[in-house]
């Protein structure tokens, strides 16, 4: 029962089944501008909680930002609007792109499923060779954990016990 209201929370929050007519469109793209520009950003969570009251912010295009900030100051729910898992209920977000970018949001806790570590890697699409994904391990610094295709193909997460890191756990899942 708990679990299936954490779901339900969950799918309220991310607007699951509000179709896109009901939503307001605060994206925008103009592949005429080097910034991402946050205008006047509103967010609350059901709670009425206010998170973000008349935000501004701009992050030049192909620069490294960081969010730094207390714990609770709204980080990660700003990278959730971006992504577009949460809609503000104010305010515009501008693009640099002529159309919608791929953006990627991992969360800080973001769990592996009880599978291989391949299939965990290669999810949704388990057509790379073992060889390929054994270079990808050397290439992003895992092979201190995965060092052979036994390991790649056989070990589960739960075979590593607490000797993954949080970032590792991000790497497996990017």
């Amino acid at each position: 029962e708990e679990l299936l209201n954490r779901i339900r929370a969950g799918l309220s929050e991310l607007e699951y089944g509000v179709s896109s007519e009901q939503k307001p469109n605060m994206v925008k793209f103009d592949d005429q501008t080097d910034e991402v520009v946050i205008r006047d950003i509103d967010y609350s969570y059901k709670s009425d909680q206010a998170i973000f009251h008349h935000l501004n912010l701009t992050f030049e295009k192909n620069k490294m930002n960081a969010l730094t900030g207390q714990n609770g100051s709204g980080k990660s729910t700003l990278l959730k609007i971006l992504s577009g898992f949460y809609t503000p209920s104010k305010g515009e977000i501008i693009f640099p792109f002529q159309s919608a970018p791929k953006i990627m949001y991992i969360a800080q806790d973001a769990p592996l499923f009880n599978r291989s570590i391949y299939k965990n890697i290669c999810y949704p699409n388990l057509n790379a060779s073992i060889k390929t994904v054994l270079n990808l391990v050397k290439e992003i610094g895992l092979d201190t954990l995965i060092q052979t295709r036994d390991d790649l193909n056989n070990k589960t997460p739960g075979d590593f016990k607490n000797k993954i890191s949080g970032g590792e756990v991000q790497k497996i899942l990017f």
